[in-house]
């Protein structure tokens, strides 16, 4: 059996197992109700041209819930892939952002390809592993949680484009010509 808390859910039941001790139903039943807030809330925002972000691991099994894969069917929406070492983090984490009318090809771009134990192709220098306790007793996944500060620069200037968009896009109606005339 692997080390750590027992599976609650899997790629073909993302929505959780059957038969689960009652505390696990409890978490997956709170996990799902999030999941579906917001999935509801990426929809409202489809709706009405609102940008919005969604951003979770590479590889949870939020992206194979049937309300998030919806979502993730329409036009206005994309999934893109970064790692937050290639923004300065020690840590690999690779993580996806769910986009809605909002353009993150900023984040395209910078993803780590070297293996989980080998050496980062931006930092030169070993991952550090997002597993256990460091030396003061803290959980290195509650370290490695904050988005690295140029990551966060990116993903504001991305919706600082869509907002520049959106008045240029004001703009160009206010100076298109009425009725044909000039």
């Amino acid at each position: 059996m692997p080390p750590g808390p027992p599976l609650i859910r899997s790629n073909s039941q993302p929505l959780g197992l059957p038969n689960l001790k009652p505390r696990d139903q409890l978490k997956v039943q709170c996990g799902n109700l999030f999941m579906r807030f917001s999935a509801f809330l990426l929809s409202l925002a489809c709706r009405f041209c609102i940008p919005a972000t969604l951003e979770n691991p590479q590889w949870p099994r939020l992206w194979l819930c049937p309300a998030i894969l919806a979502i993730l069917r329409r036009r206005q929406v994309s999934l893109v892939m970064t790692t937050f070492c290639a923004w300065g983090s020690p840590f690999r984490k690779a993580t996806s952002f769910l986009s809605v009318y909002v353009d993150l090809w900023r984040l395209q771009d910078h993803k780590c390809t070297s293996s989980r134990r080998g050496v980062c192709e931006y930092s030169q220098a070993k991952h550090v592993p997002i597993q256990g306790q460091n030396s003061q007793g803290q959980w290195w996944t509650k370290i490695a949680e904050p988005y690295p500060p140029r990551l966060c620069s990116a993903i504001a200037k991305s919706f600082f484009d869509w907002d520049v968009q959106q008045v240029a896009n004001r703009f160009q109606i206010f100076l298109a010509p009425k009725n044909g005339r000039q």
